[in-house]
């Protein structure tokens, strides 16, 4: 395969392979003592914390977050209770889905600069070659959810953490691995839940 074709397919997988990435966040209130938490439920609708632009999870997807939210919790010690039931803390979440653009440019060089190599066997003739590469940019459009996950106190009233995990929509895959994809998603959320100090 020509140098050039590589170069171009190159940036044309590194574009939705940089969007693919889970970028993660999480604030608190310093102010809590996190320590003194140890059962939970999820927090009804009219008591949760949404961010402008949350949009509903259909009821697999939704399932798949509360399954993994729930697995998360159990490993680090925390108990869930039913609902209704008192708990020291209630869980909550939902996405914004955006449209999102990336670009990326190649310079004449793609990117690596001047080759800089000798010819031949002594010839001394030095190759200089960027390829005739155009300066136009690769642009890939494509939809990015934020799933959001709230930590509130016990009447629900106060949010005392906030973590959110940013990825791309990729194309459908199959129930398995959709749930996969969400326990690594969720998993690297709660990461800094509870927070530590």
């Amino acid at each position: 395969m020509p140098i050039l074709s590589r170069l171009v397919l190159a940036v044309a997988c590194l574009l939705p392979a940089a969007c693919s990435a889970v970028h993660v966040s999480s604030d608190w209130n310093p102010n809590v003592d996190f320590s003194t938490l140890d059962t939970w439920r999820f927090a009804t609708p009219s008591s949760t914390h949404p961010v402008g632009g949350a949009v509903n999870q259909d009821d697999f997807e939704s399932d798949r977050v509360a399954y993994a939210i729930k697995r998360n919790l159990a490993s680090k010690g925390f108990r869930e209770v039913e609902s209704g039931m008192p708990a020291s803390f209630l869980v909550s979440y939902h996405q914004v889905v955006n449209s999102e653009m990336s670009i990326a440019k190649l310079n004449d060089y793609a990117g690596y600069g001047d080759i800089g190599m000798d010819a031949g066997a002594g010839t001394g003739v030095p190759l200089h070659s960027g390829y005739g590469l155009s300066e136009d940019p690769f642009v890939n459009h494509y939809m990015q959810d934020t799933l959001f996950i709230d930590i509130s106190t016990d009447d629900g009233g106060t949010l005392v953490w906030r973590g959110s995990g940013a990825s791309n929509r990729g194309r459908p895959r199959s129930s398995r691995n959709q749930q996969d994809s969400v326990d690594k998603r969720v998993d690297k959320i709660l990461a800094d839940f509870p927070p530590a100090g």
